[in-house]
């Protein structure tokens, strides 16, 4: 959710930015164009956000993951800790593996989709292949933390 309104506020500074760029070209004292640049908040929304004009979430997935063996190297790994996942979430590709790891120890209840909860924890990791393309919750029972996988 936090990512989907930094995108909507990088949008809105592009735009805001843009505009005031339009009337700086047309103007010929440097005033008119100091009043819109003195949003300081666009700094704040830039950190990690693609700058892309769409903002709408893919699709809930109609299938759940599987879930797999140790399959060797993932594609991306979502780390707990007692407060939560490392990152809000991954994007992969279709059939892309994700990994699940805890660097405190756990135990963490992952839950994807539908499919029962696993165990993660210490030296105990679980692997899910996605096989659909659209966007995948997953959460913690733990710690009720989520974290978002999209799969394109």
């Amino acid at each position: 959710m936090t990512s989907r309104t930094a995108a909507a506020l990088l949008t809105a500074t592009v735009l805001l930015l843009g505009a005031s760029g339009c009337g700086s070209d047309d103007a010929t004292e440097s005033g008119s164009s100091s009043s819109p640049s003195s949003d300081t908040s666009a700094g704040e929304s830039t950190d990690g956000v693609e700058a892309t004009e769409e903002t709408s979430a893919p699709a809930p997935a109609s299938a759940d993951p599987v879930l797999v063996d140790d399959p060797g190297t993932p594609d991306a790994t979502l780390t707990l800790d007692d407060v939560g996942f490392d990152l809000e979430g991954a994007s992969i590709p279709v059939g892309g593996i994700v990994r699940f790891t805890s660097t405190d120890g756990g135990p963490h209840g992952i839950v994807v989709g539908t499919l029962s909860s696993v165990t993660v924890m210490g030296g105990l990791d679980e692997w899910y292949r996605f096989d659909e393309p659209g966007s995948y919750v997953v959460s913690d029972e733990i710690t009720g933390a989520t974290a978002t996988v999209v799969v394109e």
